[in-house]
């Protein structure tokens, strides 16, 4: 069972082994400083003992020209999620959000993360009731699935218990993708 600065300290380890921080040197001879702090963080146990993890945390970026309030530093905002195994290892991660205050915009596709986040759910939820129903670790499907975009299509890839394969599902948009993953493992998993 994992404790709350148990989580704190993956949660810092993983932000500092997947970010540059501390001094830097630009492309133009600048000197920088890329420095971080966490926001907050929740954390909750899932099927096949992993632990999925979403945080908040700032990255910040102050040069020699960085001076308040006329030229704050350069803020990017960050939620992710990421999901540990028994082992306290990362064994998948995940963008939610990306706000910046130097681009003035938002980074992700806000509409493909909502989707995303349904299949998540609709995923751990049937892992639930086959544990339930079956027993642990009978799961015929790992957990979390892979997302990507290719050539103009959302991909959604589930891979198979006992190297049996992969299902791969593609779509135009993010909500046609929800739809065929859900349709697709609804008719091969229910009744449970």
């Amino acid at each position: 069972m994992l404790t709350k600065n148990e989580v704190e300290k993956l949660i810092r380890s993983y932000i500092e082994k997947t970010e540059t921080l501390g001094e830097q040197i630009g492309g133009s001879g600048h000197l920088g400083y890329i420095g971080y702090n966490l926001l907050d963080f929740k954390f909750e146990h899932l099927p096949a003992k992993h632990w999925k993890v979403i945080f908040k945390y700032i990255l910040s970026i102050e040069t020699e020209f960085t001076y308040e309030p006329d030229n704050p530093p350069m803020q990017t905002e960050y939620e992710k999620e990421i999901i540990i195994n028994d082992h306290n290892e990362v064994i998948s991660e995940r963008t939610i959000s990306e706000k910046s205050n130097w681009l003035n915009e938002e980074l992700l596709n806000p509409l493909l993360e909502d989707e995303k986040i349904i299949i998540l759910k609709f995923i751990e939820e049937l892992l639930a009731k086959i544990e339930w129903r079956y027993g642990d670790s009978r799961a015929p499907i790992k957990y979390p699935p892979k997302f990507s975009e290719e050539e103009g299509k959302y991909i959604c890839k589930v891979e198979l218990e006992d190297d049996a394969g992969e299902l791969i599902f593609d779509a135009e948009d993010p909500h046609s993708l929800t739809q065929k993953v859900i349709d697709d493992l609804r008719k091969r998993f229910y009744p449970i």
